[in-house]
């Protein structure tokens, strides 16, 4: 009888505090379009970015692309790649999700590296 008590008492506390906690907004695409509207002018080379800011915001922004690049998808690296004052620059390599190398591109040449 004890122990029902307790674990009862529990459980209400537990109730009581999550309901306490502050608790994020609904995610809606509203921040998108509120950005979308007044679109940022980027001066060259920048390129217009929008990132994930606050619980579930946008923020929207110039930025200048420099160095190393890596892209990911469903947990694989997917394309590694270099930067230079805004422009892809060097050999670009694209992977399956083996990890293997599937193609090769010299972004200052614009030509495919044969495999």
């Amino acid at each position: 009888m004890k122990f029902k008590v307790h674990v009862t008492l529990l459980i209400a506390i537990v109730v009581a505090a999550a309901s306490c906690a502050p608790s994020r907004p609904p995610a809606t695409d509203l921040d998108y379009d509120a950005l979308s509207r007044p679109r940022v002018d980027c001066p060259p080379p920048t390129q217009a970015m929008m990132n994930p800011w606050g619980w579930n915001g946008k923020s929207d922004g110039c930025y200048l692309r420099e160095g190393p690049f890596v892209a990911a998808e469903g947990g694989y690296v997917r394309i590694r790649g270099q930067f230079a004052h805004g422009k892809a620059t060097g050999i670009w390599k694209y992977y399956n999700e083996d990890g293997v190398v599937v193609k090769e591109i010299n972004k200052d040449t614009s030509e495919g590296i044969p495999r």
